[in-house]
């Protein structure tokens, strides 16, 4: 929340109770006391800060990972480690190189990039979606967003985990690509929320 509503609050009352408000709802503008106070993680409403963190992540993945595994590491030492645990070689570089690759992609497709004046004045930036408080009311109208928001995580999440499991399950290293794109999905949940019920739609 700005300063310039914290102080706004100040001088209001809640209207659920009578206390001295601590915020005002970002969708009806209703005072609210911390008792009522609803926060929301907010994804249709994107704000911006520098950050390389998504940026190293995709240049590590799209491009260290594959320039280890093709030109450093020799592949024969994986098929040997594969035998030793699994009577087979069972793929695992090449599951390993996917999800690298995969991993790297969805960094780069979260990152974004701000134009300057000059070469230099250029930004890196990563989406950061606002923490927005709302009255009761108003927080139960976004349980759409709320619920597409959880969901995405959880998907993410099975899948990263899903790799490794199945790997050593089904004895295939490239089912290890899962968990690559478990990575992608985690990165891009925000941008999924926001462009699946932008502007233009509505929750319901």
């Amino acid at each position: 929340m700005s300063d310039r509503v914290k102080k706004t609050s100040r001088h209001l009352t809640c209207e659920h109770d009578g206390d001295p408000a601590t915020a005002v709802c970002g969708e009806c503008g209703k005072p609210l006391c911390e008792d009522h106070e609803r926060t929301l993680t907010d994804p249709l409403f994107s704000q911006y800060k520098n950050d390389y963190t998504h940026l190293l992540l995709g240049i590590v993945g799209f491009v260290v990972v594959p320039a280890v595994l093709l030109g450093v590491v020799d592949a024969s030492l994986f098929a040997d480690v594969e035998r030793q645990l699994f009577d087979q070689t069972i793929g695992l570089h090449t599951g390993l190189l996917l999800t690298g690759v995969l991993t790297g992609f969805g960094g780069l497709l979260a990152t974004w990039f701000q134009s300057g004046d000059q070469k230099t004045s250029a930004r890196v930036l990563t989406r950061n979606p606002p923490e927005r408080a709302l009255c009761e009311e108003c927080y139960q109208s976004t349980s759409l967003r709320r619920l597409l928001s959880v969901a995405l995580v959880g998907l993410g999440a099975l899948l990263i985990l899903a790799g490794p499991i199945l790997v050593v399950q089904a004895g295939n290293g490239g089912l290890l690509a899962l968990s690559g794109l478990g990575a992608i999905v985690y990165y891009l949940r925000h941008d999924a929320v926001l462009y699946t019920l932008g502007p233009s739609n509505s929750d319901t």
